[in-house]
This record gives C-alpha cells, structure tokens and sequence, in this order.
C-alpha cells in the first residue's frame, strides 16, 4: 500500500496532465509510481474497468474537485489520455457507444446527428461514476479513519469554511511565489482539498445538514466549488477583516490552483457570469476592465447565507481558535 492517500496520488496525476495538456507539453508515459497509484485505487475500488477508464473517469473527478463542471468533447478526452502514454485508439474504444464505460452508465454522451459519435460528441461522468471514486475508503484519502463530526450548528460550519478559506489564501500565495519549492505547492493544495473534503463529509454526516444555511442557499443557485469560495471570501472579508471591497484580479487568484486556471477561470468574472449575473456579487468596473472590478457580496446574499445563524458570528479567538490550529 503507497503511504501516501490513494484519492490524493490520483488527483495530483490529474494535475500533471492536464498542466501538460493545457501547455500543449510533449506526451510522456505514466511513471512506475503513477501506474502504481491508478493501479492501488483500482484495486480499492473492487471494478474490473481497465486502468485507461479509471483514469478517464477520475479526471472528471479532478474536474469536479476544482469547480468546473463543463463537459468535454471526445477529441478532447482523446488528446488528455494521450498525454498519460494512452494510445488515442485505446482511447477512441473508451468513449464508443458500444463501450462499457456507456453501456454500463458510468458515461453519457450527447451528439447531434450531423455529428460523428464519440470524436464531435460532448461526455461527462454520471453520478453513479462519482459515487463510485468516492468509494475509495476514507481511511485512504487522508481523512480521519472515524466517522466524521456532525456540526453542532451553523457557526460551527462558517468557522470550518473560515478555515478552508484560509488554506486557499495560503495556496494562492505559495503559488504565486516564484522561490516556492514545486513540493511546498502540492502540500498547499492537499490542504486545502482534504479540508473540502472533511467538510463535505461532516456537512453528510449531520443530521439535515442540507438544511444549512450555507448548503440550501449552495443548491438553489447552483454554485460550484469556485464560487462558494469567492462568496466566502468576500463574506469573511467584510465581517472578519473590514474590507467588502476586493479586486476581481484578487479572488481569481484565489480560486486558482494551477497558473493555467488565471486563463481559464477568468469568465467566472465577467457580465455573464453566475455570480454577476443572479446579483450575488456586485462589481464597481467603471475602468472598463472586469478583472479590475471592485467586488462585493450583495447584502441579500449575504442575509441568506447566514440565515440559520442566531445573531452574528461570534468574532472572539476562542472560536477562531481550533481551526486556526487546524490549519497548521
């Protein structure tokens, strides 16, 4: 068994290829230890799908992990996998309509008729697929081997976010430090996911966690990962550190986990963009530069969020105190 968290080593292979791919880098076959990590999770996983799929599938689940939930094309899958030493023809059989991976619903894909399935057809992973990444046992992730702890109240989760929001600070400013070591990175960015993950699994494990605040304004506006976290930022900001004014520049810097993501998470920002768009987020862009907007949480989205907290968050250290150690 690899020291190292089996859900960890996958994602942190999904970063390499799709860095790779997004630089347009030469091909290169999976290391002896990368094969050996698909290989472990595989056999956690108890399926007999052939390592290419696995990989496929828990790129999606990268995918997912940091927010995006856009689908891609079969070309596009094709040249990722390339990227992993995966012939493209082994690749094509994959996304077949004949294959196992479509036949046995852990894939869909949509094409028009005047287009040629898989190549032009749009994929993406069903939710039985996800389920089942998120079957690798817990103790294998990283995450405490028992049972996670139900939150006591609505506080109790905006402290957690707090702390999560901060790890992202610290990996932001790791990322953008030209003298930080490629190993210091990496550990920011596991910090920051395990703490998602702990959070999503103590938000299941409490008795109608869905009823929180937080989780119901989450699901009615359909918000991914990128956007809770800028709306926590600006949140926190304002009541934690008297500042609800922050550039757009600053809060895609913060939601990015690789330099890549400043190219493609820009649009989060724009007119059309969730945030903007429903009202959540204002933006002052009177230099015509949206990146160069001033952002801040509409008071009503603000109002909703905290819905289920009796008064204000309580600002004393002996609150901020135990996530704060946390993140240590």
């Amino acid at each position: 068994m690899n020291s190292k968290p089996a859900l960890e080593n996958i994602l942190k292979l999904c970063d390499r290829l799709c860095d790779a791919h997004q630089q347009n880098l030469p091909h290169s076959d999976l290391t002896d230890q990368e094969q050996a990590n698909l290989a472990e999770a595989g056999s956690l996983l108890k399926e007999d799908l052939p390592p290419s799929a696995l990989l496929l599938m828990s790129l999606f689940f990268h995918r997912r992990v940091q927010g995006n939930y856009d689908t891609w094309r079969g070309g596009e899958i094709i040249s990722l996998l390339y990227r992993a030493g995966i012939p493209r023809t082994e690749s094509l059989t994959l996304l077949f309509p004949s294959s196992a991976l479509r036949q046995g619903s852990w894939l869909r894909g949509s094409v028009e008729p005047s287009q040629h399935d898989p190549l032009d057809a749009w994929f993406d992973v069903t939710p039985k697929a996800l389920q089942w990444l998120q079957g690798i046992p817990v103790e294998s992730t990283g995450l405490p081997a028992h049972a996670p702890k139900p939150y006591l109240n609505e506080e109790d989760l905006l402290w957690d976010l707090y702390a999560w929001r901060q790890l992202c600070i610290r990996r932001a400013e790791t990322l953008f430090d030209e003298g930080a070591h490629p190993s210091v990175l990496q550990e920011a960015r596991q910090q920051a996911r395990r703490k998602l993950f702990s959070i999503r699994a103590r938000i299941q494990s409490t008795e109608n966690g869905r009823a929180l605040g937080i989780e119901k304004f989450r699901r009615n506006h359909k918000l991914g990962q990128d956007h809770l976290l800028i709306i926590l930022h600006l949140l926190f900001s304002e009541l934690l550190e008297a500042e609800p004014f922050l550039s757009g520049l600053e809060c895609l810097r913060l939601i990015s986990e690789t330099r890549n993501d400043l190219f493609r998470k820009r649009q989060l920002f724009s007119r059309q963009g969730l945030l903007r768009r429903s009202k959540i987020v204002h933006a002052d862009s009177r230099l015509g530069k949206e990146l160069a907007a001033t952002l801040s949480l509409a008071d009503w989205a603000a109002g909703q969020v905290l819905l289920g907290v009796r008064g204000l968050p309580r600002i004393q250290d002996t609150d901020l105190g135990g996530h704060i150690e946390d993140e240590a």
